[in-house]
């Protein structure tokens, strides 16, 4: 769908990336979120990242997959309109000492992450970037997935993934992708098992916490249970571990994982 800019209006910024702005904004009457993507030195790069995105948005329909509304073009700039989704993303709730987040809503938004995940990957799609950013809060607190530029559709043969490319944030990466090897949608729940190790822990990754060990690049066991926060149900911790294991073919898939939750 495409929207005029004149049928717009833009509030202030609620979020920021290399590829540029993400602006709280109205779309008649309706409040929407306005992302901007700002060209690179790469034209060709910025074009396909804007494409993928798109595709992707318009073929999801998902109650824990942002909803997608239309794009505009406007002085040589795209932007992608979606839903607002006004209690932020999951990282900020992480790390607000005032948010409540008491272990059935932690739980409650493993399970959004992995249904999202596990309709995205019954369609052959990995996400590739999974983090807390690209995790945005509803106002009746459910998780949605959002940010898919780099997402693409999974490889259908040893060719085609030789050709994937480098794309995510490194302290969420698989060990397969950092280390240069061939991957496959798997690494998506290497990510969501980061993601939920931070939740259990009631802290992101950072320089400090759950750092890589050599030589396989892969999260301490040990830390991830020494981190969790009292409480938290063994269960939880087990599942954590089993979606960070170094190897590919040792992770759960989504199905199994939507289960155990």
């Amino acid at each position: 769908m495409r929207i005029q800019w004149t049928d717009l209006k833009t509030y202030d910024i609620i979020g920021s990336g290399s590829f540029g702005r993400v602006f709280h904004g109205d779309l008649l009457g309706t409040e929407v979120a306005i992302k901007e993507c700002v060209r690179s030195d790469s034209r060709a790069f910025d074009e396909k990242y804007f494409k993928r995105e798109v595709d992707i948005l318009k073929q999801s329909r998902h109650p824990n997959i942002v909803q997608f509304m239309g794009i505009c073009k406007r002085r040589k700039r795209f932007y992608i309109i979606t839903e607002f989704l006004p209690m932020g993303n999951l990282r900020r709730w992480i790390q607000d000492d005032s948010k409540e987040f008491g272990w059935d809503t932690r739980i409650s938004f493993a399970i959004d992450i992995s249904l999202a995940l596990a309709y995205l990957h019954h369609k052959n799609i990995i996400h590739r970037d999974l983090k807390g950013e690209n995790l945005l809060i509803s106002e009746n607190m459910r998780i949605k997935v959002c940010d898919f530029g780099f997402s693409r559709v999974e490889a259908q043969n040893a060719t085609e993934m030789s050709r994937i490319s480098y794309c995510g944030t490194d302290g969420y990466m698989a060990p397969e992708i950092l280390l240069g090897e061939d991957f496959d949608c798997s690494v998506d729940v290497f990510s969501f098992g980061v993601i939920l190790s931070e939740m259990m822990a009631r802290h992101v990754v950072d320089s400090q916490h759950f750092q890589r060990i050599a030589p396989d690049m892969g999260v301490s066991p040990d830390e991830i249970l020494f981190r969790a926060q009292p409480g938290c149900p063994i269960e939880l911790g087990e599942l954590a571990i089993h979606c960070v294991q170094p190897l590919p073919q040792n992770r759960p898939v989504l199905r199994q994982i939507v289960e155990r939750l």
